[in-house]
């Protein structure tokens, strides 16, 4: 089991045709974005125009939350969804998408042979988590300051959009706490992923 905080200040970041885009996490960590090779990965995207076509990712499952803002999401151009800020929204990269609407996104993209999932927590105090048996990945995405992560006796401090990662490559259950150092409710973005 692998442990670590991925820092913001350390993230890639690009372009893409309506806004920017920055890679949080990519498995593996050797894989790349544009050569398609990945198995998963996580970016946050800024949606900048009011209409926006999504990149066509064929075989690639995709779960997007907006967590600045609200867009309506189409696949074909007539209907269309509302998305509310940390409303997980699943489908399928390869289908042609369009956004209406300015928003900061979160992303998670999964290739054939992972699943997973994205919900957001909030967190007053402190709360006990967990990492099931058979899960491959847990990660946390902070979305404000000063919340501290007690994982395995180490203790982890997270600034805002830092991401603490658990690579959990054989599958083990481990627990783990998480504290709000301040007296404010602390919103979090937790991700998971296990293997179909």
């Amino acid at each position: 089991m692998n442990v670590k905080i991925l820092r913001s200040y350390n993230f890639k970041k690009d372009l893409w045709s309506g806004g920017s885009t920055t890679e949080i996490y990519i498995y593996e960590e050797n894989s790349s974005y544009k050569e398609r090779n990945f198995s998963f990965r996580i970016s946050s995207a800024t949606v900048e125009l009011d209409e926006s076509n999504f990149t066509l990712l064929p075989n690639i499952n995709r779960i997007i939350m907006t967590i600045e803002g609200s867009i309506e999401i189409s696949h074909d151009g007539v209907n269309k969804r509302k998305l509310q800020p940390f409303e997980p929204y699943n489908f399928y990269g390869g289908d042609k998408t369009i956004s209406y609407g300015k928003c900061v996104d979160f992303n998670l993209m999964l290739k054939n042979g992972f699943c997973g999932k994205v919900y957001s927590k909030e967190i007053k105090g402190f709360i006990d988590e967990e990492v099931k048996e058979g899960t491959l990945f847990k990660g946390i995405y902070s979305l404000s300051d000063r919340l501290k992560i007690e994982c395995d006796g180490v203790e982890y401090s997270l600034g805002k959009n830092d991401f603490f990662v658990i690579n959990n490559e054989n599958f083990e259950k481990l627990n783990f706490k998480i504290y709000n150092e301040t007296q404010n409710i602390h919103k979090m973005i937790v991700v998971e992923v296990g293997k179909i």
